[in-house]
């Protein structure tokens, strides 16, 4: 990180490694420090516990079956909100947002992981001079049920109208078909009476 921070003067943020004093994977963050006169005089370096940030995404995870992944630049895992089917650090080849991600996009996508269709939304984070990745993942069925039962519901709504509205134009077309035959009684009746009167 030394090299790295002297060449740009700016936050560095290592790719994942093993703390050897808490044995947890972290990230090396190391910083400038500028004197007075702007000229680089030292580097203040720490570690971030990743367990940290498993922590935090376990409390965001609010879907039911919906995961959340932070992603480093090399795609390694660096949390999820799930805790289980990826390790941390494993490389996630298999989700193609990612390079999205990495050319500084964010949005949503539909993909098949592991055979299963998935609804994906994904945004860039700025980690120092790298790019990770945030991506949630839901299955697709599930992130549109609600959607889905929706407009289902406005079908079903959208039928019943038309049955409505046809049952109650076949009863306002009878009743007036009664009227007329009822007219044309009473005229011929009227007919019948004024030339009897004659």
């Amino acid at each position: 990180y030394y090299k790295a921070i002297t060449a740009t003067h700016d936050t560095y943020v290592s790719s994942i490694i093993v703390s050897a004093a808490s044995n947890h994977r972290v990230a090396a963050i190391a910083v400038p420090i500028f004197s007075e006169n702007s000229s680089m005089v030292g580097i203040l370096a720490s570690g971030m516990d990743l367990h940290t940030i498993q922590t935090r995404l376990k409390e965001l995870h609010s879907y039911r079956d919906e995961r959340i992944l932070v992603v480093d630049n090399n795609k390694a895992l660096v949390a999820d909100s799930a805790e289980a089917g990826y390790e941390s650090g494993q490389i996630l080849s298999e989700i193609g947002v990612i390079q999205d991600v990495f050319a500084g996009k964010n949005g949503t996508a539909v993909e098949s992981i592991n055979g299963q269709k998935m609804f994906l939304a994904y945004h860039p984070i700025k980690a120092g001079q790298n790019t990770w990745a945030v991506i949630s993942i839901q299955p697709y069925d599930e992130a549109f049920l609600t959607v889905n039962a929706t407009i289902q519901e406005s079908y079903t709504l959208g039928i019943l109208i038309l049955i409505i509205t046809s049952l109650s134009s076949y009863y306002v077309y009878r009743g007036f078909q009664f009227q007329r035959r009822i007219t044309k009684e009473l005229e011929k009746a009227n007919v019948l009476l004024t030339h009897q009167a004659e």
